[in-house]
């Protein structure tokens, strides 16, 4: 399986855009969406957006 990833592939940056990608999904969300955000996390749904945030639940 490596094999076929290819001598490019750079998991540190592959992380860094997944982490990108999830800032730039949950941003900007209304209150309302801020309240489910809240409450999926509470599930484990999706991952805290920050530490911040994770320490302040």
């Amino acid at each position: 399986m490596v094999t076929a990833l290819g001598d490019d592939w750079d998991p540190p940056a592959v992380l860094r855009s997944e982490q990108e990608a999830y800032r730039l999904l949950y941003s900007d969300l209304d209150a309302e969406q801020e309240r489910t955000y809240a409450v999926l996390v509470d599930a484990g749904v999706p991952p805290p957006r920050d530490a911040d945030r994770a320490a302040s639940r």
